[in-house]
């Protein structure tokens, strides 16, 4: 997969959601600036495909309408645009990646969303009559799955290809590519974030209680491999959504996955990522 290799296809990075990134920072020497507005709301998750298109969601109107848009990393021109189904608005719309919000770009430059109307959608820039346009090229229909009132919260591929996605409420699913076979578990615990994966099938998950290393089985079912309860306060703290851990998992080198918990203080944890361990998994 692309993001897996060039890290900067993911809001986070890759797919071990390090946040820490290759490319140099300004030199300070011969400092030029270029904005742009994109028509107002926020642009918050931001993707680079090669060196000659940036890839950004985008809510605006109120934070109802999120636009998935493409500019050129030079001049921030807009390439093109493509409105999501709206997303129905609760609580603090800057804290809400529901609808689009976290996404990544595949190994064929494709955007995938996870879209409001409970869709996975695969969006490719083409060429139509000498423009470029945004045009979804798969999709797969969740609503089968999903309550009506659930909320998609992110995606993200395996090492093998098969599509992941978690929910608000609590589903982890998954998606085969090739067959559009969808596969869920409900935990009946809240998932407000992101989560990370690695080359051994392990996909780090955190919801509102408790820390799951998920694999899939050898039907493509998501299964549960263990789970760790975290102090947890019952506060909401500031940019928080829930009361929970307001991160997405990161993994640290081969061997471990860190969060922040819930605690007064709160603490980072590490957990020993493997299948089975001697003694604590927390480290």
């Amino acid at each position: 997969m692309l993001f897996r290799s060039n890290g900067r296809s993911n809001i986070h990075d890759d797919a071990y959601m390090t946040d820490t990134y290759r490319g140099r920072g300004p030199l300070g020497v011969s400092m030029r600036r270029t904005s742009r507005f994109t028509g107002g709301g926020v642009c918050g998750s931001v993707t680079f495909s090669g060196s000659s298109r940036l890839f950004t969601v985008c809510i605006q109107n109120g934070g109802a309408d999120p636009f998935l848009k493409v500019l050129d990393p030079d001049t921030l021109e807009q390439i093109a645009s493509l409105q999501l189904p709206p997303r129905p608005l609760s609580g603090n719309i800057y804290q809400d990646f529901t609808g689009g919000g976290y996404f990544y770009l595949d190994k064929e430059g494709r955007a995938a969303l996870f879209t409001a109307d409970h869709r996975i959608s695969l969006v490719a820039l083409v060429k139509v009559s000498g423009h470029m346009e945004l045009k979804a090229e798969r999709d797969y229909d969740l609503s089968p799955v999903l309550a009506p009132d659930d909320k998609g919260t992110s995606l993200l591929p395996d090492w093998a290809g098969r599509i992941w996605f978690v929910t608000l409420a609590g589903v982890v699913g998954v998606v085969e590519p090739l067959s559009g076979a969808i596969h869920t578990l409900e935990m009946g615990e809240e998932i407000e974030n992101s989560f990370a994966v690695d080359e051994t099938g392990g996909v780090y998950i955190a919801t509102d209680v408790a820390m799951y290393r998920f694999e899939a089985d050898g039907s493509g079912v998501p299964v549960v491999v263990w789970r760790e309860v975290y102090q947890n306060s019952g506060i909401v703290k500031p940019s928080q959504v829930n009361a929970g851990t307001g991160t997405t998992p990161t993994l640290l080198g081969t061997e471990w996955v860190a969060i922040t918990d819930n605690a007064d203080p709160m603490n980072v944890v590490v957990y020993r990522r493997a299948k089975t361990v001697t003694g604590s998994r927390v480290v």
